[in-house]
């Protein structure tokens, strides 16, 4: 994730934002207004944030795993085994849970319910976000 740091050049108010722009922008043309009303909050730094990964025993890949390239890994080894098995092509990606939050708030759950009910009809557990 990428923090965007902005400032306000009337009153020096800082905001940060995921959103890159030369300006703070409430969408995609419109330029947010500070709280003294002054609509020129100029970008003023960027800061890249990981978090690390500890190690862990990943039940995608069915090993214990220490770093992100090697789950990466890991998954296009998957990726590979799927397609010889299956001749189907699969490219398995990292998913966020905070990204798949965010987009299942999005979509008010559209989808979600769906799948939940054929989990619990198949006796497996919910997905819980």
């Amino acid at each position: 994730m990428i923090l965007y740091g902005y400032q306000c050049r009337e009153c020096g108010q800082e905001y940060t934002s995921e959103r890159r722009g030369n300006f703070l922008l409430v969408n995609d043309f419109d330029k947010m207004s500070c709280t003294c009303g002054h609509y020129e909050i100029k970008r003023k730094y960027s800061v890249s944030v990981h978090r690390p990964m500890h190690e862990h025993f990943n039940t995608s890949v069915g090993k214990p795993i220490s770093s992100d390239r090697q789950f990466r890994d890991e998954l296009k080894r998957k990726s590979e085994e799927h397609f010889l098995r299956t001749g189907i092509p699969a490219d398995y990606q990292p998913v966020d849970p905070t990204e798949l939050r965010k987009q299942v708030e999005a979509s008010d759950g559209a989808g979600l319910d769906s799948t939940n009910r054929r989990l619990v009809n198949e006796g497996k557990r919910p997905i819980r976000v």
